[in-house]
């Protein structure tokens, strides 16, 4: 009875619901859609409107149902149960009135088992449904094939496997490198097997004409070649059957050899003809002990026998022995006549030369060396000559004499017998010596050559005089000796234009020097050491460097060096200048002009340089270890080699902005890491540089000097370009940690 009121009562909303739709056409419709918003306020009345409706419905309904009861007969009796089977889900129930009874079977689950994907099939997972009524609980899902599992890469030598399967999936192979070519193999590049042999690709066939070639580098596989035809014979050529080219001319086909034991000739097999007349053939050539024989017979062919020849001899000359004539046996070595040594004659001296050679005087008894190849001799030794008066020829046997060994006069038992001594103008170097490391002069021990002869002062400027490093006399007027020059004493001595650097010491101890002339070219002077009659020089001012020079000139007082000389070595030791109280500043210090050249290695305490003081010499205050403060001057432009050479006391100098040179090893032993640490005040902020040719080329252009505090460092390099380290550039005091060794400018 419930379900039919259930249907009936699904059957009357439709109903309903089909009346209202079918009440509103589609203009409608769009007109209360359009007017809802107006709607809304009505439609709480509509609520209650529809409450109304519905308790009246309800009334219907039970009317309804009373009509119905009626209207089916046995409707309001007791039902007759018609029962259905119990399901898993549902109880017993009557088909006719929904009644149940008792509960649901409930659903009995069972296990759908799933199975594992393989390398080709996709798997299911385990799924779970009833036994009866086949409701899924768990569904099965599919689980894809993962495909096959590669192993190791194959190789040369092994297949690539699926490592679930083992199925092959990549055979084994080789992986090819560069194809061959004429001269290289193609090989694995993982096994180095060579996969493919080198090999060339022929051309077309050799012919007559041309080589068989490979067509990738050109070699000759097969050389052109002919084909041969008949052999050749004495009256036709051997041709190729292909393009008549004659491969081997016609000739004869010889016979047996020709030979003397039958005096038979050998000829040709074909025609006869004699191709090789029969001769004997000699042995050993006859000997003053034996005779010459046939070989292959041995008959005989000369006779023993002493064949003499005359040896030609030769005259002596004044400085080479002669030979008499002789005579010996031409096929042996026996001598009939024995060549004699004829003595050398000797020369004959007249008017200076010799009257059979025309070789110029000289002292004989002197050993010469010939060098350069034949093209100059080298006078090594005065060897045993003990005469008072040397003469050294410009030529020996035609050839000049352009060098004196350092060996010259120096070792000879003889040297302090000469006095003078004659050199000419072929000489082209004076050398020195040495003996257990010890150098010496060529004239060393001459104390007794006091005069030397020369062709001109000109030409004496052309020698190359070396300098040992003791001074012992490379120079042959170094013992106090008087220069003449084409006769005439030299008294004054003018440089060459053509020098313009005087690095030679030229007249070290020459007493007849007054007076040196120097030209406007000039640009270095050294040397002039030793002139005790020297009273004045003035230096022009095209001269640049003065280095080692005036030594010793004992009379010298009167100096002059232009302001513009900036590189000044020597000190004018053993000179009236030097020994002369008023050119010492303060007495401390000694000036020329306004170059301070040196100081003593006494001062002490502070000094300040003279105003004017342009530059200040090599090594001037090395030394002086009482000095303990130094003022520069302000225009000062040169500080010179060594000038503050251990100078132990000196904590500090300020270097003027005008300083524009600092020559090498200028504070050598004060540099950092010494127990004496110099602080340098610089006024000049700019980079520093090496000044080419002025000073030493530098093996290393780096300068170093950084902040005292902080140990930090500034790096200027040559091409003024500066590498900063942490130095700070406002820096003002530096010490130096790597001038030693270096010249440096600005």
């Amino acid at each position: 009875m419930k379900n039919l009121l259930k249907v009936f009562l699904v059957v009357l909303t439709l109903i309903l619901t089909v009346s209202i739709m079918t009440s509103c056409d589609a203009e409608g419709l769009k007109e209360n859609l359009g007017g809802l918003t107006d709607n809304i306020g009505n439609l709480k009345e509509n609520i209650e409107g529809w409450k109304d409706n519905v308790e009246n419905w309800k009334d219907t309904v039970e009317n309804w149902k009373d009509s119905v009861e009626d209207a089916i007969p046995g409707a309001s009796d007791e039902c007759e149960h018609s029962w259905l089977e119990a399901t898993c889900i549902s109880p017993m129930t009557c088909e006719f009135c929904d009644t149940t009874k008792g509960n649901a079977l409930g659903h009995t689950k069972i296990i759908i088992s799933g199975y594992d994907a393989d390398c080709y099939n996709d798997g299911l997972t385990d799924g779970e449904i009833c036994d009866v009524c086949n409701e899924v609980f768990v569904p099965q899902e599919i689980i894809t094939s993962p495909g096959h599992t590669p192993g190791a890469a194959a190789t040369c030598t092994a297949d690539q496997i699926c490592t679930v399967c083992n199925e092959t999936l990549v055979e084994k192979h080789h992986v090819p490198g560069a194809e061959a070519t004429c001269t290289t193999d193609q090989r694995c590049t993982k096994c180095m097997v060579i996969l493919v042999k080198k090999h060339h690709v022929p051309g077309p066939e050799a012919n007559c004409t041309d080589d068989q070639t490979c067509t990738r580098c050109g070699d000759v596989l097969v050389e052109k070649y002919h084909v041969p035809g008949a052999e050749a014979t004495c009256t036709t050529d051997q041709i190729c059957t292909v393009c008549g080219d004659v491969l081997v001319a016609m000739h004869h086909v010889p016979g047996p050899k020709a030979t003397c034991t039958t005096e038979t000739d050998q000829t040709c097999t074909v025609c006869g003809d004699v191709l090789e007349k029969w001769a004997h053939k000699p042995g050993t050539e006859a000997s003053c002990t034996k005779n010459q024989t046939c070989t292959v017979c041995k008959i005989e062919l000369a006779p023993m026998h002493p064949n003499r020849t005359t040896l030609s001899g030769y005259d002596p000359t004044c400085t080479e022995d002669g030979l008499t004539e002789g005579e010996k046996c031409s096929n042996c070595t026996k001598v009939f006549v024995k060549q004699e040594v004829i003595p050398a004659t000797g020369h004959n001296f007249e008017d200076g030369y010799c009257t059979a050679c025309g070789q110029e005087y000289y002292s004989v008894g002197m050993v010469f060396e010939l060098s350069g190849g034949g093209a100059y001799y080298i006078l090594q030794s005065i060897g045993d000559v003990s005469d008072k008066d040397i003469v050294i020829p410009a030529k020996y046997k035609g050839i000049p004499v352009e060098v004196i060994g350092g060996y010259f006069a120096s070792e000879s038992k003889y040297k302090e017998n000469f006095e003078t001594i004659t050199i000419p103008s072929s000489i082209k170097e004076i050398k020195i010596g040495s003996y257990n490391a010890i150098e010496y002069g060529a004239f060393a021990g001459c104390v007794n050559l006091k005069k030397v002869y020369i062709e001109s002062v000109d030409s004496w400027f052309n020698i190359v005089i070396q300098r040992d490093a003791n001074r012992t006399a490379s120079n042959p007027l170094h013992y106090g000796a008087e220069l003449y020059a084409g006769g005439e004493l030299v008294t004054e001595v003018t440089v060459p234009s053509r020098i313009t650097q005087l690095e030679r010491d030229y007249f070290d101890g020459c007493t007849s020097i007054t007076k040196i002339n120097f030209h406007n070219s000039l640009y270095v002077v050294c040397g002039f050491f030793n002139l005790p009659n020297l009273t004045e020089v003035t230096i022009p001012s095209c001269v640049k460097v003065i280095q080692d020079a005036f030594n010793g000139c004992t009379n010298l007082s009167v100096i002059n060096i232009p302001d513009t000389t900036y590189h000044i070595f020597t000190k004018f030791k053993d000179t009236a200048y030097y020994n002369n109280p008023d050119n010492w500043d303060e007495g401390k210090v000694l000036y020329v002009g306004r170059h301070l050249i040196t100081a003593k290695t006494d001062i002490e305490g502070e000094y300040t340089l003279r105003a004017d003081t342009t530059s200040i010499s090599d090594s001037a205050f090395a030394a002086c270890t009482k000095l303990t403060k130094l003022t520069l001057n302000s225009g000062l432009i040169t500080i010179g080699y060594h000038a503050f050479y251990n100078t132990y006391s000196l904590k500090g100098i300020t270097i003027p902005y005008s300083v524009r040179f600092i020559n090498s090893s200028a504070f050598y032993g004060m540099n950092k890491g010494s127990s004496y640490d110099l602080e340098l005040v610089f006024e000049y902020k700019g980079a520093w540089n090496d000044h080419g040719y002025l000073y030493e080329n530098l093996s290393d252009p780096d300068y170093i000097y950084g902040t005292k505090d902080l140990y930090t460092y500034v790096v200027y390099v040559v091409n003024n370009n500066p590498v900063t380290g942490n130095a700070p550039s406002s820096a003002t005091v530096v010490w130096w940690d790597n001038l030693y060794g270096r010249s440096i400018c600005r």
